[in-house]
């Protein structure tokens, strides 16, 4: 009857909300939330307890916890899960699943191992506290693949792929002990409070503290303090009756910037200028396709583009509109949105009245969430929820057959403004133990604000979409080459790499003599490659002397789609020989890598939506390049594309008039003769 009464007055304070107009991406809801206490782990006041808050336990007062991190793709990163429905991602032979854990990533090379019949690369806590501060916790990290929490899981030695770890000070695997860490509970405030305090809450991770996770999100409102002996619960952030002072506790819909922590790089100060520092990994979508969600026009930005004056355009139409991500990436049944109580609406229904309450609806809130991979509308009806294309596209030639076999992005995202990666070399390491690397759209890779960019044009490939069609999609296009071992082949782990390139005193002497071209006992960029046979085989049997089975090299390419960085008509593409015409963006050879180590050429990554429609070629100066092919792409485009078959029944059909014309031309001018 208690939790029945909180959730009427939040339902009637979410109607007040809902309806209240000129209600922007600034304000804040906390004043339409109801005060709350902290609760640790068993329900107790944190304030009596002095433990970690639990956000399970605190917001699942009112709301069912266990459903939102069942129902949502960020918790559940596991293999079957809800998340492992968004089979829809590329993987490769040697991922455990399309999912966070189970997929290994070319840009920071680790990956979990899920058997103790391998060497461990990373174990469950390596993982956690290598990739949690882009996982919102719960799922995986917080209980095992029986349901069972983790923090009662005991070890079974330091090869338990579920409880061990590397430790650097000694340099060896070690059990771990998940009763003194305790799990990493889904972190509710991560997405819901207008401060989250996230570098503490990665610190606190990377200590190895994970049940305290959520506590040090709260480092910023003053509830909370850490001192040399941990943290400590601030009495004064609390009124008499226990409960967290809004003001302080300031809880609402998530910001853009709370989606930027894991996402990408948000800007949402129009006054400040945007600085992006080289092609950094901290933001994840802005290195794989160079998307940055902001309203500030590129040309106040901070950024060296190459044009900056003339471009006046945002780096985003809809940040720049005030459209945030939660206006199209809302919650799948939030009743606001039309999501119908019983499921689909049924086919013989132009409308159904059936709709969740408030109070089912704040209860139970899907975090699936609409327009994802996860979710089960398709890319095609994206932006045709919201616009109509029939509308604004009469002047476009044959308007319905481009917006049948072209995606909007195709045309409103014709060129990104920031660097975005193009290779990834593993084959060789630099001193720092990190990869050969170059980017798109960028003069310099160093951490410059005065390095160039000029940006680069987006890649266009059929996409399969929700309604069972193929559609053009704009991509990046980035290429990894790397070592693999053992059948099925399998990345070499990184200490095994590293172990082959370096003794304690730097590059190995085998190393330099293979590599070292000017012998000044240093490698530059220009050496740093395995180009020819010789060298390729210094490393590989390095490798086999590290204890490496059968290496060889790998490679693939993996296509990043680029589904932000919206503009407007005006900087959209409109001219028709971009496409229409010898030099058609739909065939322009996109440049992978200056060369292929050991001569390997990179294949795209099976599986997911993408359908690549081309070929990968070395060129003549021996890079690494993806020449598209319209015909794969089953489209057919005027004033680029030959056909044999059209040219012959149009020469067909052109011979009986040549005939015509000439029998009449004839006959005209034999009566003319004749007259005279």
């Amino acid at each position: 009857m208690k939790n029945a009464a909180r959730l009427l007055a939040l339902s009637f304070l979410f109607l007040s909300r809902s309806g209240s107009a000129g209600a922007g991406a600034g304000d804040s809801s906390s004043a339409f939330h109801p005060t709350f206490p902290l609760l640790d782990a068993r329900g107790a006041n944190v304030l009596d307890s002095s433990g970690p808050v639990s956000a399970t336990r605190t917001c699942g007062a009112c709301h069912d916890a266990l459903f939102i991190e069942t129902h949502g793709a960020h918790a559940g990163a596991r293999p079957g899960s809800e998340a492992e429905r968004g089979t829809n991602r590329p993987a490769r032979p040697w991922d455990e699943g399309s999912d966070f854990l189970g997929r290994w990533n070319p840009i920071t090379y680790r990956m979990h191992t899920p058997g103790a019949d391998e060497p461990i690369d990373l174990s469950l806590p390596d993982w956690i506290r290598m990739y949690g501060r882009r996982h919102v916790g719960g799922g995986p990290a917080f209980r095992d693949r029986n349901g069972a929490l983790l923090e009662e899981r005991p070890s079974a030695g330091p090869n338990d792929p579920e409880a061990s770890w590397s430790d650097p000070n000694s340099n060896r695997r070690e059990p771990w002990d998940w009763r003194a860490s305790g799990g990493v509970e889904m972190n509710c405030l991560l997405c819901h409070l207008a401060d989250p305090d996230n570098e503490s809450r990665a610190a606190s991770l990377e200590r190895g503290e994970f049940r305290w996770a959520t506590t040090a999100t709260l480092a910023r409102t003053g509830l909370v303090t850490r001192s040399s002996d941990g943290w400590r619960w601030n009495r004064a952030g609390f009124d008499r009756d226990g409960k967290a002072n809004p003001e302080r506790m300031r809880v609402q819909d998530p910001a853009d910037a709370n989606c930027g922590f894991c996402h990408g790089l948000v800007h949402g100060d129009p006054d400040v200028p945007l600085l992006l520092h080289g092609c950094s990994p901290e933001y994840w979508s802005t290195l794989t396709t160079g998307q940055i969600v902001s309203g500030q026009r590129l040309s106040d930005s901070g950024l060296n583009l190459d044009g900056k004056q003339g471009l006046t355009r945002s780096w985003d139409v809809h940040a720049e509109r005030v459209v945030r991500c939660v206006d199209c990436h809302h919650s799948a049944n939030n009743p606001i949105h039309g999501a119908v109580k019983g499921g689909p609406t049924p086919a013989h229904l132009r409308f159904d009245a059936r709709r969740l309450s408030m109070g089912e609806y704040l209860e139970l809130p899907s975090h699936e969430l609409a327009r994802t991979y996860s979710s089960d509308d398709g890319v095609g009806s994206a932006c045709a929820s919201c616009h109509d294309p029939e509308a604004t596209h009469g002047w476009l030639p044959y308007w319905r057959r481009h917006i049948e076999v072209l995606s909007c992005n195709a045309c409103h995202a014709p060129r990104l403004y920031a660097p975005a990666r193009r290779v990834i070399d593993w084959t060789v390491l630099t001193p720092e133990r990190k990869p050969r690397t170059a980017c798109r759209g960028v003069e310099s890779e160093a951490d410059d604000p005065l390095s160039l960019v000029r940006g680069f044009e987006p890649v266009l490939l059929p996409r399969e979409t929700g309604e069972g069609r193929r559609v053009l999609y704009p991509y990046n296009l980035v290429a990894s080459f790397y070592w693999l071992a053992g059948e099925p082949g399998r990345p070499v782990a990184l200490d095994r790499l590293a172990a082959a390139y370096f003794d304690a005193n730097g590059y190995r002497a085998e190393v330099l003599a293979a590599l070292d071209r000017d012998s000044d006992g240093s490698l530059s960029d220009r050496e740093l490659v395995l180009d020819d046979d010789a060298k390729v085989a210094t490393v590989r049997d390095l490798l086999v002397a590290s204890g490496v089975m059968d290496p060889r090299i790998g490679s693939d390419v993996e296509p990043f789609p680029i589904s932000h960085a919206i503009t407007t008509a005006e900087w959209s593409t409109k001219e028709c020989r971009s496409c229409h015409g010898e030099g058609s963006r739909l065939a322009e050879p996109v440049l992978l890598a200056e060369i292929a180590p050991g001569g390997v050429l990179p294949a795209f990554v099976s599986g997911g939506d993408v359908r690549p429609a081309g070929e990968i070629v070395r060129g003549e100066d021996g890079s690494v390049l993806f020449v598209p092919e319209t015909e794969e792409m089953s489209v057919y485009v005027l004033g680029h594309d030959r056909s044999r078959l059209a040219n012959r029944i149009g020469i067909l059909g052109m011979r009986p008039v040549l005939l015509r014309i000439i029998a009449h031309g004839g006959l005209r001018t034999r009566t003319a003769t004749s007259s005279q």
